[in-house]
């Protein structure tokens, strides 16, 4: 039989994090699953979250195999706290991206409790360079939506919630 969690006290712990904001990503899903039934998607809807799906859960199964194989603990930090947040942010990003206006401020939240889940890990310059990355990607998100559909974007609204997204952050 096929151990999913090794005998290694340190890699089954990581195992165990990692699991734990996997069901995260698990119940996000469904919960894009249930905006999409309900209309609040831009995009092809199930395309659209079909290929959200296989992108996130890709991710998180290559992370994944870098803790089983031990290919984690090669690198400074064998967490990999900053891959997982960086999956997470890209992410909502792209979340962000295919929400209507209405829905798009409660996204955010969603930024927040990726951070939460590193937090403690990460050294204050880490930790600064992911709300800068945040930041960056959400107004590149913005802008590309501007460029595809402009009257989806109030940009002095999307300005006021990438102010108070960073403030929450920080």
């Amino acid at each position: 039989m096929v151990k999913l969690i090794p005998d290694d006290h340190h890699q089954a712990l990581r195992i165990r994090r990692f699991s734990i904001a996997f069901a995260g990503y698990l119940l996000l899903l469904a919960m894009i699953l249930f905006l999409v039934f309900f209309g609040y998607m831009r995009g092809r809807g199930m395309l659209t979250f079909g290929l959200m799906a296989a992108g996130l859960i890709t991710a998180n199964m290559v992370i994944y195999l870098m803790f089983f194989s031990g290919v984690n603990q090669k690198f400074k930090d064998p967490s990999l706290t900053i891959p997982q947040l960086l999956v997470g942010i890209v992410f909502v990003s792209l979340l962000a991206y295919f929400s209507p206006n209405s829905v798009r401020g409660i996204v955010l939240l969603v930024y927040i409790l990726i951070f939460v889940f590193g937090t403690f890990r990460l050294r204050l310059r880490e930790f600064f360079l992911l709300v800068a990355v945040t930041e960056v990607l959400y107004g590149l998100s913005m802008f590309c939506l501007y460029q595809r559909l402009p009257a989806a974007v109030d940009f002095k609204l999307e300005f006021i919630r990438a102010v108070i997204l960073a403030a929450s952050l920080l």
